[in-house]
């Protein structure tokens, strides 16, 4: 993975293979984006929402431009998604599909392999069908995105950090260093790609924990 400044990626999220993903995007909890048969591109300002799952095929990488929500739980397989755009919640994109700039996929729809949507349109169904065509679909799209841009941001800052839990005993985990340099731990060598490193110890057990945070 490979991914620039002031993205959040949540621990939960599973990045997997030749991913690349901009600036200011947001991979939430339980998202996964698997690029193990070819690429997975993500631009500027675009968020991957929890529980979503991004996956190319041999013929077809995945391509999702700048300012794309994709909501809880879409699946977006081998498909392109152009700039400025809504993949809403439970919908399915699938491979050789491409979504044109502006446009909205309405939650649940299905979008069938293969099919163009032109740009600025709102669809829905499955299969998925043009509504209607509208240049105004942009305002709530790059009004979303925006939302995401900031949240993504504060949950960068820690503002939203609670309680974790231990997996081996499910008791309260405590901060107990921070940072990349472990003395204490000889044999930890952190990667250059990762930018923050946590380590926590479960009150109860005893058990240590690291958790890392990505550049």
């Amino acid at each position: 993975m490979k991914s620039r400044k002031n993205t959040f990626v949540a621990r939960s999220a599973k990045i997997i293979g030749d991913v690349f993903i901009g600036e200011r995007c947001s991979i939430w909890y339980n998202a996964v984006l698997r690029a193990d048969l070819n690429k997975i591109e993500i631009g500027n300002g675009s968020n991957i929402q929890d529980c979503c799952v991004i996956h190319c095929s041999k013929e077809n990488p995945v391509k999702i431009g700048k300012n794309v929500s994709v909501g809880h739980g879409a699946i977006v397989h081998g498909a392109t998604i152009e700039d400025d755009c809504i993949i809403g919640i439970n919908s399915t994109i699938l491979d050789g599909s491409k979504i044109g700039k502006g446009s909205i996929v309405a939650a649940n729809a299905v979008v069938l392999p293969d099919t163009v949507i032109p740009p600025n349109s709102l669809v829905a169904g499955v299969p998925a069908k043009i509504v209607r065509e509208d240049k105004k679909l942009i305002d709530e799209i790059r009004r979303n995105s925006s939302i995401y841009v900031e949240l993504g941001e504060r949950y960068l800052k820690k503002e939203f950090d609670g309680e974790i839990k231990c997996p081996a005993c499910n008791g309260n985990m405590e901060k107990i260093a921070s940072g990349k340099d472990f003395p204490s731990i000889p044999f930890i060598k952190i990667p250059e790609w990762i930018k923050e490193v946590d380590a926590y110890k479960c009150v109860s057990c005893g058990y240590v924990g690291l958790w890392l945070q990505p550049l």
